[in-house]
């Protein structure tokens, strides 16, 4: 992580674009814009030693220590869900309506630092229930919104948006029409943060490993990303990146609990 750092520093402080790293481009390709490994190497280092630091095992690592994890990444998750929502929200009333102090956000600070907020968060947050765990011993719960109407509203939310989407494939949309998939992450928010039809506590156990597989799968494309587009298909893959682990969480959960009702129940699953 030390040299993720180092190199980071190198390239956005110093305007160093590293010699000894930019002596060929990326992956033996000439790609548009290639200016080296510098900024590559950065971003693949910080996410890399993010992740070791958050998900390596402790010294006196304990059963109860992996739960709390868990748990820290989807409070971490949902908070970032927040915010990204948040922020979008405020983009589509920048576009609906005229208000100076809306004309000054800037979109690209959120994406480009997104990704790494959110490790950021999730290891601040779990070493602080770790140390309020080992002070107190008392049980860390979490808390999602009721079913309904905020699991439903969420989905149809998506699934109107999704179909926007596909249309919009076919058929020019409005521009002013098309600001309203600003909203999508809102609803994506409600899907994610609220119970789902089976209250249980084996579907919460789910809920929490498909949400560590989620961000192992949505940081290993997005450095993969880092290595092989430039410009601006990079900025296109770091804003669907706004979206991407929602998505991906989303379809490894229902994967997850069909797969463990299958197990549950072989004979109905076979019919």
């Amino acid at each position: 992580m030390v040299p993720g750092f180092i190199l980071a520093y190198s390239y956005l402080f110093q305007n160093n674009a590293g010699s000894a790293i930019s002596s060929r481009a990326p992956l033996g390709i000439n790609w548009p814009g290639s200016s080296g490994y510098t900024d590559e190497s950065a971003t693949t280092f910080l996410i890399i030693g993010f992740l070791l630091i958050g998900f390596s095992r402790l010294k006196n690592e304990l059963d109860i220590t992996h739960k709390i994890r868990l748990k820290a990444l989807y409070w971490a998750v949902i908070v970032n869900c927040l915010w990204i929502a948040f922020f979008w929200m405020l983009m589509f009333l920048k576009d609906l309506i005229s208000i100076p102090l809306l004309q000054h956000l800037n979109a690209s600070v959120t994406v480009v630092y997104n990704l790494y907020i959110l490790l950021i968060v999730f290891i601040g947050r779990f070493y602080y229930l770790l140390y309020r765990y080992t002070k107190s011993r008392k049980r860390i719960a979490l808390h999602f919104l009721p079913y309904k109407p905020h699991n439903v509203v969420g989905k149809v939310g998506v699934a109107f948006f999704l179909t926007i989407v596909i249309i919009s494939t076919f058929i020019k949309i409005d521009d002013k029409f098309a600001s309203l998939l600003y909203l999508l992450p809102a609803f994506l928010l409600l899907w994610i943060a609220s119970w789902d039809k089976r209250r249980t506590d084996e579907v919460i156990i789910i809920r929490l490993r498909a949400m560590q597989v989620a961000v192992y799968i949505n940081y290993f494309f997005f450095i993969m990303a880092t290595w092989i587009f430039y410009s601006i298909n990079y900025l296109v893959i770091m804003f669907f990146g706004l979206l991407s682990l929602q998505i991906i969480f989303l379809i490894v959960f229902y994967a997850m609990v069909y797969e463990n009702t299958k197990t549950l129940n072989p004979l109905k699953a076979d019919h």
